[in-house]
């Protein structure tokens, strides 16, 4: 039992010394954003999970046609995946814009599965299809 203690001691040991000698390289990039033409509003969500499986949290900002900060939002979400992260980010948003009654909203998200899924005309996955479905009704502004 000792010896396999040693054993699991010494891969950890040797793991933490591979860790610290890896050069981690980062890389700055400067992003623009050209605002939308006029009356134009933007809504850019990122929702985003802590690890593997740990809590999970989503946010937003809608800006205006000249890049100015009209509301921002964040939220708790508990424990869930990170697409259910995304979407839930983009409902959110989308409820916010529409009680504002920002009708012309671009939506930039950051994911391109959640992208494909709410700007699909099938179902998609059941886990999801619920918050594909109020995304769709709250694209109809009468609705």
């Amino acid at each position: 039992m000792f010896c396999k203690f040693q054993e699991i001691l010494h891969a950890l040991e040797t793991e933490n010394q591979l860790q610290n000698s890896v050069r981690r390289e980062t890389i700055e990039q400067w992003v623009r954003r050209d605002p939308p033409d006029g009356g134009w509003r933007v809504l850019n969500t990122d929702g985003d999970v802590k690890g593997n499986s740990g809590p999970v949290g989503a946010g937003g900002v809608i800006t205006g046609d000249k890049g100015e900060w009209i509301i921002g939002f964040s939220e708790n979400l508990g424990y869930c995946s990170s697409i259910k992260a995304e979407i839930r980010a983009v409902l959110r948003g989308l409820k916010i814009a529409k009680e504002g009654c920002s009708h012309k909203l671009w939506i930039q998200i950051d994911s391109k599965a959640v992208v494909t899924m709410l700007t699909s005309h099938k179902l998609g996955h059941p886990e999801y299809s619920l918050l594909i479905q109020q995304y769709k009704h709250l694209l109809d502004w009468g609705g």
